[in-house]
């Protein structure tokens, strides 16, 4: 089983309470908890949960940055774990994640008339950041990354549905 433990500095509890609710976002998404149920449930070896993982991060940042600009991002965290250690390309990928993508993620369900879910997500961040002020220590396992490949997967299902009624609504004009 895959575990990753990072500490966590005053600077970073915040940030990782802000982006690790940004997920919540998906309870009004069609089907979500089959979804988030089979990608919990499904039997795969921790090195294919991983694969997956790393896949479904580059497809989620590529939303945002394109598929060249999240193969940079996720290059330049590598690069300074090389240099610096894995505490160091955890750090600087959250602070990626907590001051772009987290707030790019907020402002297209705010579009997308999901602002009351928004806000449930941002009060989330808030109580996590207090209830964990005294962890010392974030894992990362593989049930976080079932978690953030059933998040990616369902944003992803989500767009297609987007485009597809943008696409009915351009042809009855």
């Amino acid at each position: 089983m895959t575990r990753i433990d990072v500490r966590l500095a005053p600077w970073t509890r915040p940030l990782l309470a802000a982006v690790a609710t940004h997920g919540l976002t998906d309870l009004n998404k069609p089907h979500v908890l089959g979804r988030y149920a089979c990608w919990l449930a499904l039997p795969l070896p921790s090195g294919v949960v991983t694969a997956l993982f790393c896949l479904a991060s580059w497809v989620h940042l590529s939303r945002e940055l394109g598929g060249g600009g999240s193969l940079f991002v996720h290059a330049l965290v590598r690069e300074v774990h090389r240099l610096m250690g894995a505490q160091a390309a955890f750090d600087a990928f959250l602070v990626y994640f907590a001051l772009v993508h987290t707030p790019t993620h907020y402002v297209v369900e705010t579009l997308r008339g999901n602002g009351a879910l928004v806000a449930a997500c941002l009060a989330a961040s808030v109580l996590l950041w207090a209830v964990g002020r005294a962890w010392p220590t974030f894992a990362l396992t593989d049930g976080a990354q079932r978690l953030v490949v059933a998040h990616v997967v369902t944003v992803c299902h989500a767009d297609r549905l987007d485009a597809r009624f943008a696409a009915r609504r351009t042809d009855s004009w």
